[in-house]
């Protein structure tokens, strides 16, 4: 009997751009988006493939949420453009707190009740993590507008009599604004986007650890390191396994067209279900050298097919992006969240039914 696929789940964000979109649409099977109050935001190609995973809020629960949305956006629209970073540096718990008896007592028909601690934690959580997808979002429309910028590369060589990459270089030195996109937004708060997301799934569910994948930069640290100092505290050693699994180039420069017949021959030669096969595979026991060599030989042919379908259509780029896997045994979700959400796990404190791991988070980085 074959083993069951995993469960893949974006971890700590809620929502994801085009081009994340594109990348993990070939590497996983599906990835699924924590949903708070909305449903995930994908291309209309993309909506099986990145499903929502709503959190179980009341009717009630989510008009709370809503208010203090509004709130924040209140304040943030008074305070210009950085109202919005500063609503999420807030202390969250007491500011939440103070909040919600009056938010309560604005709801048709609802009277002011006592707080509930664990209700409180969850609504938190609920509306920083709806914070923070706004705030991706609007840096995602930034960058998508920068692309269409870089798009413009061409005619502004040929303006200016450029030749080569050194002279445009120089000629746009002396331009003040950022015309590459970076990722700086989907850092912002790492650490409590963690906690937040933490905090709603694993309270809130009992199956075995899901595979989590993390499209920014440093989460990989924000769990790594938390999860080496607990088990040092406990006498466990490090146990934490890091390993490149797949380098193929970036699909991020074909237009539409390019990439949907992009994946029409994948599926068609059964190139992507057979590396996602193999991916895992791997993720049930990555020291096994035969499998690494068949997700390697799986990665080799995701780059051929790539690679044709750039030069068929032009729209060749230098970029990668790399696929990495860490492991570490003896480790729950719950230990995660025991190690990153204090307040949260003293309220719901798990009594340890989870199975013991072993914790599985993929990054999807960017190559040189």
């Amino acid at each position: 009997m074959g083993q069951s696929a995993p469960d893949y789940f974006l971890f700590p964000h809620t929502t994801l751009s085009e081009e994340d979109c594109r990348r993990l649409s070939i590497l996983v099977p599906s990835v699924s988006l924590l949903q708070v109050v909305r449903p995930p935001a994908v291309p209309e190609w993309a909506g099986d493939v990145f499903p929502g995973w709503p959190v179980l809020l009341s009717d009630d629960e989510v008009k709370q949420v809503s208010l203090y949305l509004r709130s924040c956006k209140d304040f943030a629209e008074l305070h210009g453009e950085d109202g919005i970073l500063a609503c999420m540096g807030r202390d969250w718990t007491e500011a939440f707190e103070e909040t919600r008896i009056q938010i309560q007592s604005e709801l048709k028909g609802k009277t002011p009740q006592s707080p509930d601690r664990r209700q409180g934690l969850v609504l938190e959580a609920s509306a920083f993590l709806e914070m923070a997808r706004e705030l991706d979002e609007r840096e995602m429309e930034i960058d998508t507008g920068l692309a269409r910028l870089g798009g413009l590369e061409e005619e502004f060589r040929k303006i200016l009599g450029i030749e080569d990459d050194d002279d445009l270089a120089e000629a746009a030195g002396a331009l003040s604004s950022r015309l590459v996109p970076d990722q700086a937004g989907l850092r912002f708060m790492l650490s409590r986007r963690a906690a937040c997301w933490l905090r709603l799934f694993a309270s809130r569910q009992a199956q075995e650890s899901p595979v989590l994948i993390a499209v920014a930069g440093d989460i990989a640290q924000e769990i790594v390191e938390p999860a080496r100092a607990a088990r040092a505290r406990n006498g466990e050693g490090h146990g934490v396994l890091h390993r490149q699994l797949a380098t193929i180039p970036d699909p991020f420069a074909l237009s539409p067209e390019a990439f949907q017949e992009l994946r029409l021959e994948l599926a068609r030669e059964g190139i992507a279900s057979s590396f996602q096969r193999a991916l895992q595979s791997v993720l049930a026991d990555p020291s096994d050298s035969s499998r690494l060599d068949k997700l390697a030989s799986d990665a080799g042919l995701l780059q051929a097919a790539i690679d044709r379908i750039q030069a068929k259509t032009g729209a060749y780029s230098p970029r990668t992006i790399v696929l990495s896997l860490y492991r570490i045994d003896g480790f729950g979700i719950s230990d995660l969240w025991r190690c990153i959400d204090r307040a949260g796990i003293q309220a719901w404190e798990p009594d340890g039914r989870e199975a013991r791991g072993p914790l599985l988070l993929l990054y999807l980085g960017r190559g040189e």
